[in-house]
C-alpha cells in the first residue's frame, strides 16, 4: 500500500552538495514525507525534484515515503465531449475496469476517487483489487478494477466518460434519440471518421469479417409506458468495392433496443438490406437518405433501453454519415 526509497551517502569526509530527490506527480502532498537522518523535513510537493543541500557526513540517510493513493487522469483531449473522459490510478499504475462498457458515472465526487472506490479486502495481500461503486447510463453498477498489467485475457476498459448521459424521458410525441458523434460508444473495430461531405462526421463500420457495434449513450425511459414506434434515416457509402467482373458480399446492419445493465438484446427494430451501392472508392456522392419507420412495436420501457446499431460487414464495409445536429435523425414514440 505505500512505496519508499532509502539512501545512504557515505564519506570518509564531509562534503557539501545538493541531492536532488524527484516527486511522482502522484504522490500525495499531505501524506508524503522526507527524513534527513530520522528526522522529518519540509514537506515535498508533487511533480516537482526536492533539493536537499546540506554538508553531509558519512552514514547520513535520506528516506522519502510516498504512500500509493488514488487519483484520477484525464484524457489528454481538448474537445468539449471528453472533458469528463478520465482513467483511475492507484499511484503510479493504471486501474481498468474489467466491463465493456465506457460509461461510470461515480457515486462520489470524481476528484475524490476514495470517495467511491475501495480496495478488496478478499483478495490476496500479493493483489490489487478494487469495487468502485456508480451508475451505467443511469442504471446502478458495481466496477471491478485492477491494475492493467495484471490484466491479460480480461475485456477491460481503461478510460471512462465519468459524466452520465441525459436520459430520453417520456413524452406524449415523438421524442428525440441523441445520435451524434458525442452520442455514440463504437466498440470493436467500428470507429468515427471524418465524412467525405466537410464539416461532417461518419460512422465506420469496420474491416471486411468484422461484425461490429455502435451504441447510442442516452438511455430511453418511458415507463410505466411501452415503446410503439422508431423512427431514423441514414446515408451511406460502401466500401471496398470490388474489381470489376468480381464481386464482393456486401455490408449490412441491424437497429437493435438493449437493456443497458445486461446488455441483452430486447427487440429488432430494423434490418437494413446489402448496402452496395454509393462506392465509397470511387465517390459521386452519398445514398439518398434511407427511411427507418418501425411501428406496432409493444416493447416494455420498465427499464432504460439503448439502441445499438450491429454492422455485418461481410467481405466489405459501410460508413453512415451523420447529419449536422441530428446524428441518424432518431426518434422513439410511447403508447
Amino acid at each position: 500500500s505505500s512505496s519508499s526509497s532509502r539512501r545512504q551517502h557515505a564519506s570518509a569526509a564531509s562534503s557539501s552538495f545538493t541531492v536532488m530527490v524527484r516527486v511522482p506527480r502522484w504522490a500525495d502532498a499531505i501524506h508524503s514525507t522526507v527524513l534527513i537522518n530520522g528526522q522529518p523535513a519540509a514537506k515535498p510537493q508533487p511533480g516537482t525534484y526536492y533539493a536537499i543541500q546540506r554538508a553531509w557526513q558519512s552514514g547520513d540517510t535520506v528516506t522519502v515515503h510516498f504512500p500509493l493513493t488514488l487519483w484520477t487522469s484525464a484524457l489528454a483531449d481538448q474537445r468539449p465531449e471528453f472533458n469528463s473522459t478520465l482513467a483511475f490510478m492507484y499511484g503510479p499504475l493504471v486501474l481498468v475496469g474489467l466491463t465493456t462498457t465506457t460509461n461510470f458515472a461515480p457515486a462520489g465526487p470524481v476528484t475524490d476517487p476514495a470517495s467511491f472506490i475501495q480496495r478488496n479486502t478478499s483478495s490476496l495481500p500479493s493483489q490489487i483489487r478494487f469495487t468502485a461503486k456508480g451508475s451505467s447510463l443511469n442504471m446502478p453498477i458495481t466496477l471491478a478494477l485492477q491494475p492493467l498489467y495484471d490484466t491479460v485475457t480480461e475485456a477491460y476498459t481503461v478510460y471512462f466518460t465519468t459524466r452520465a448521459p441525459a436520459p430520453v424521458p417520456y413524452g406524449p410525441s415523438a421524442q428525440a434519440v441523441p445520435s451524434s458523434a458525442a452520442d455514440l460508444q463504437v466498440q470493436g473495430g467500428a470507429g468515427l471518421v471524418p465524412s467525405l461531405t466537410p464539416g461532417l462526421v461518419d460512422v465506420r463500420s469496420g474491416n471486411p469479417g468484422e461484425i461490429n457495434n455502435v451504441t447510442t449513450t442516452h438511455p430511453i425511459t418511458g415507463a410505466p409506458h411501452r415503446l410503439v414506434a422508431f423512427t431514423m434515416a441514414y446515408r451511406y457509402v460502401a466500401g471496398y468495392s470490388p474489381p470489376p467482373g468480381k464481386t464482393l458480399q456486401a455490408a449490412r446492419f441491424d437497429v437493435l433496443l438493449i437493456n443497458p445493465v445486461t446488455l441483452q438484446d430486447v427487440a429488432v427494430l430494423y434490418r437494413s438490406p446489402v448496402l452496395d451501392k454509393y462506392p465509397f472508392d470511387h465517390f459521386s456522392s452519398y445514398s439518398p437518405p434511407q427511411p427507418v419507420q418501425a411501428s406496432g412495436l409493444q416493447v416494455d420501457n420498465t427499464d432504460p433501453l439503448l439502441v445499438r446499431l450491429v454492422f455485418y460487414n461481410n467481405e466489405r464495409n459501410v460508413q453512415l454519415q451523420l447529419q449536422a445536429n441530428v446524428g441518424l435523425n432518431m426518434t422513439v414514440t410511447w403508447d
